[in-house]
């Protein structure tokens, strides 16, 4: 049996490199994985509410507006990062995101465009 601190995965070994501020080199500690599995679910929430008429449009509006800016700060904490493939992969990433929750919030008659 691996011991908690190993993963059997190369990739995860490296993993938290490129996260958290890259303070954990290795796979990253339970307190960072549920963080993470939070933040996964809070992504998630953020797709539906852009994407669906579930939401009403004031609300809509209001809670990508305040996650544009949630992420704007983000992109900042990338940028200033010490870890090297945060800033190289996360900064551009997180940047984009801004850009469409900002926009999304901003749709006309608060709903996206249907294809």
């Amino acid at each position: 049996m691996w011991p908690r601190s190993r993963s059997r995965s190369p990739r995860a070994r490296r993993g938290g490199a490129a996260a958290w501020g890259g303070a954990n080199p290795g796979a990253l500690p339970p307190g960072l994985r549920a963080a993470s599995a939070g933040s996964a679910v809070a992504y998630a929430l953020l797709a539906v509410t852009a994407g669906s008429a579930l939401v009403p449009p004031r609300a809509r509006r209001r809670v990508l507006t305040g996650a544009a800016c949630v992420t704007a700060l983000g992109t900042v904490m990338n940028l200033a990062s010490p870890s090297l493939p945060e800033r190289v992969l996360w900064t551009p990433v997180a940047a984009a995101l801004t850009v469409l929750l900002w926009r999304s919030g901003r749709v006309p008659g608060g709903r996206p465009a249907q294809p």
